[in-house]
């Protein structure tokens, strides 16, 4: 399953991307889902011990959070 956020969907602007986005999306190939408040409170968190915070976007810190939760939903949190 491939996924990605609202925020990276949203910035699509070209009308040829934006078409190709629409047949991946309606043939399933790809989902939009945004991440829970908890999983971006981790990655937030995590990005500023670590000193990246201010360089990340917003879209940036949500396909991260999105990430973060897909694989503890996978294989819990053993491999993070």
């Amino acid at each position: 399953e491939f996924y990605t956020v609202s925020a990276v969907a949203n910035e699509i602007r070209d009308s040829n991307a934006r078409s190709k986005l629409k047949i991946l999306l309606e043939n399933r190939l790809l989902k939009i889902r945004d991440p829970s408040t908890e999983a971006l409170g981790v990655v937030i968190n995590f990005s500023k011990k670590t000193g990246d915070y201010a360089s990340l976007s917003a879209p940036d810190i949500r396909v991260m959070a999105l990430t973060y939760e897909l694989e503890v939903e996978q294989n819990g949190t053993k491999f993070i």
